[in-house]
């Protein structure tokens, strides 16, 4: 192939994919216009740990609070919604645990943590209008019944790494999250710092994950962790500016201890 036949491809590989990235750009302001006109605010939502094993490390949702179409919203969206049986903590630790996408009222998802004295804090983001729509046509995308169950793994899908991976393609300005503070811990290290009530778990989990768990938790893999992902949050940058705009505790503990 001559130099100005290889040029000639290069150029039309480059024009084929502009084509692309226009219709994708098509695509999603069509989407989005489908999806109807949300005003208000998007937070994240991060539980302090219960007393069960599949509390005992937090939890991270996403909250929606303002009007959709005229009507007032308070929604929640959770992905750590899952059925409960006896074989559960088996299958929690070995990822062969179906989780869901739920979408529920605040005062619902706000009772449930009440009910069991655990805290709640919130973290208002930064975005704009169309980054919030985005954001919530992505989420209604993934809540539909066909694409709202996933394969739960214990340290690389789960509510927390869903949250923080979503909040990625929702805008065109770059998103670092903050500093870790877990430099050179493995992912064993950071879920013992969980279980210290839950002794013959911490034995059964560490059997059941085994090697992985020795692994170093590297880049934003410690966010797995809800805690780890709110504290990242809190110091992550969306362009020039800070991703969250006010922290709130919304449940606080002394309240309903």
């Amino acid at each position: 192939m001559s130099w100005n036949h290889l040029l000639q491809l290069l150029l039309y590989i480059i024009y084929m994919l502009k084509i692309r990235a226009s219709l994708s750009l098509l695509f999603l302001l069509i989407g989005l216009a489908s999806f109807g006109q949300f005003e208000g605010e998007i937070s994240i939502l991060t539980c302090t740990p219960g007393q069960e094993i599949y509390s005992a490390f937090g939890h991270t949702a996403i909250r929606a609070r303002g009007t959709f179409e005229g009507e007032r919203v308070d929604w929640v969206y959770n992905y750590g919604t899952f059925e409960f049986d006896e074989s559960f903590v088996w299958k929690f630790t070995m990822g062969k645990l179906n989780y869901m996408l739920s979408r529920q009222e605040f005062p619902y998802f706000q009772y449930e943590y009440i009910r069991s004295l655990r805290g709640i804090e919130e973290q208002t983001l930064n975005f704009n209008e169309f980054e919030k729509n985005k954001l919530l046509a992505l989420l209604e995308e993934n809540y539909k019944p066909e694409n709202r169950y996933y394969l739960y793994d214990f340290f690389y899908d789960n509510c927390s790494t869903r949250v923080r991976d979503i909040l990625k393609e929702v805008s065109d300005k770059e998103l670092s999250y903050g500093e870790t503070s877990n430099q050179g811990k493995s992912f064993r290290d950071l879920i013992h710092e969980y279980l210290g009530n839950f002794c013959w778990t911490e034995w059964g989990i560490d059997i059941a994950l085994g090697l992985p768990c020795d692994k170093i938790a590297e880049g934003e893999e410690d966010m797995f962790l809800p805690d780890h992902l709110f504290d990242r949050l809190a110091a992550a940058r969306l362009g020039d500016e800070p991703l969250v705009l006010r922290t709130e505790e919304i449940l606080p503990l002394e309240e309903i201890e």
